[in-house]
């Protein structure tokens, strides 16, 4: 499940696989599959991800229309990221999606004290089902604000468009993954050149 991008933002944005209307694959088809991103990615604790589960069961529809708005969070902050990296002008429709989620999630937000200091937590039923949307839309405001949007990149791979954040001390990782991008386009390009060195013995 994809975790990759170093935001919480960030890896919710790349849960879609592949690029945006190039046929991509859907990491989060429903609500369950939502969750268990959010408890993999750390975006809900185990206690929190089983009682969404269980309250999911029991309000179906409910929990049908919070997965259709994290789609819908989803794409806003891909697109305002995407846009705003490419020095593009961002759509007022993206914007107002991301801040309707981001009021609803400010109103349930505190800051709590423990021996280690302070915290951001926050205050909600343990079954409430859209507390989930709440750090993400959370992330995309901090991050969009932040300096760390200049360090955003959006990966070159074939059929690839996830975001992540730039840590490297030159600035210059291009890859979401090496692993994968990386060695793929490096296999691509040794192709290549494999390819033309036969045309030109012949």
């Amino acid at each position: 499940m994809p975790t990759v991008g170093g935001r919480a933002c960030l890896a919710f944005a790349n849960t879609l696989e592949g690029e945006r209307g190039e046929q991509p694959h859907e990491h989060v088809p429903d609500f369950g599959r939502l969750v268990a991103w959010a408890r993999h990615a750390r975006v809900l604790d185990a206690a929190r991800a089983g009682a969404l589960e269980r309250e999911a069961r029991r309000r179906p529809a409910d929990a049908q229309r919070v997965h259709r708005r994290a789609i819908r969070l989803r794409e806003a902050i891909f697109q305002l990221v995407s846009r705003t990296i490419h020095g593009q002008g961002v759509a007022s429709e993206d914007l107002d999606a991301l801040n309707v989620e981001l009021g609803r999630a400010l109103a349930h937000a505190r800051i709590a004290s423990s021996k280690r200091g302070f915290a951001w937590t926050w205050e909600a039923p343990a079954a409430e089902l859209e507390q989930l949307l709440w750090p993400i839309a959370r992330s995309a405001a901090e991050l969009l604000a932040s300096p760390d949007i200049e360090r955003v990149r959006e990966c070159p791979g074939d059929n690839c468009d996830d975001l992540f954040i730039d840590t490297t001390r030159n600035g210059r990782r291009r890859w979401c993954k090496m692993s994968v991008c990386g060695n793929r386009a490096k296999a691509n390009s040794f192709r290549a050149r494999e390819r033309s060195t036969r045309r030109r013995r012949k």
